[in-house]
Formats: C-alpha cells, sequence, structure tokens
C-alpha cells in the first residue's frame, strides 16, 4: 500500500508486508527504509509497541470516527496524521477466481478480531470463517464454497490490507 501522510510536511509512506503469516512490515517513508514488526498488542486488539530496526517503540494511535488516525504518539512524542491518498500497488483479485481456486482475500482493510476455523475443519458454503474489523464496523467473512480449510494466514489482532491472503478452502 502507498500512502500520502501530512504531519508537519507531507510524507510519501510505502508499507509492504514481508509475509502473511508475520507481523513484519518494510516500511519507506520518503524513500527512507524502516523494518518494522508488531512487538506487542493491547487486549483491545490494538497495536501497543513496535520494534523498529530493532529499538522498541511505544504506539498509541487516535482515530478519526471513520476509523483513520488523526494522531500517533510515537515513543511518547505525538505526530498529527492526515491520510492525504491510499494507492494499492497489489493487484486486485477478480471475485470468480477467488471462488474457483479457494483463496479467500480481505475485501477491505481491517484487523481480524476472530477466526472461526482452524486448519483441516470441513466448512459449509455462507459458513462465518473470519471477522474482521474496519472503521468500527464488524464484518464476517464467510466461505464462498464448501470444503475443507487447507490454510489460515491470519491471526487475531493482526492487521491485514484490502484483497490480502487470509486462508485457502481446497
Amino acid at each position: 500500500m502507498k500512502y500520502t501522510v501530512k504531519s508537519d510536511k507531507p510524507y510519501s509512506i510505502e508499507i509492504e508486508k514481508v509475509n502473511n503469516l508475520s507481523n513484519q512490515f518494510k516500511i519507506d517513508v520518503d524513500g527512507k527504509s524502516f523494518d518494522v514488526k508488531i512487538k506487542e498488542y493491547h487486549s483491545n486488539g490494538r497495536i501497543k509497541t513496535l520494534l523498529v530496526n530493532n529499538e522498541v517503540f511505544p504506539v498509541e494511535v487516535a482515530r478519526h470516527a471513520d476509523g483513520f488516525p488523526r494522531k500517533i504518539y510515537l515513543n511518547g512524542l505525538p505526530f498529527d496524521v492526515e491520510i492525504e491518498k491510499i494507492k494499492s500497488v497489489s493487484q486486485k483479485a477478480k471475485p470468480s477466481r477467488r471462488i474457483i481456486n479457494g483463496d479467500i482475500k480481505s475485501s477491505l482493510p481491517g484487523q481480524v478480531l476472530s477466526i472461526s476455523v482452524n486448519v483441516g475443519d470441513r466448512v459449509e458454503k455462507d459458513q462465518p470463517l473470519v471477522v474482521l474489523e474496519s472503521m468500527k464496523m464488524e464484518n464476517e467473512i464467510v466461505a464462498p464454497k464448501p470444503g475443507k480449510v487447507k490454510a489460515v494466514h491470519v491471526v487475531p489482532g493482526q492487521v491485514v490490507y484490502k484483497d490480502e491472503l487470509i486462508l485457502q478452502i481446497e
């Protein structure tokens, strides 16, 4: 995902997830690269601490009603944030392909609240699989077809982006 964030000046920020099974990210801010890992979550699922280039930073995010950040406290220092532009750098999967191959992807960015299936479970069409929170609303992701859960690529508390692989059914 590419963002333009305005704090005291506009910053171009690109966030790339290292892999779907971890909470590791490569973040570029105006060309400067940072290795970031989510180290700890609050009990409500929000991020509590980050490891940035192997240094621990407490983080708190104050949000607007639409769920987007308005202020970020990094290591106790406040930064006013205004998201100006979001541009996805991933290709959007065609819905019909999603159903045929069993890949279930997030239809919107959000945070995983719960997962109601495990690898090996048999599922029926329209059975609830995952609950995502996005913009303070819970969104239930259901099985598009009957089958067996082949892989689960997320964990509760994890932030996912639009079209990110959540789980697979065979």
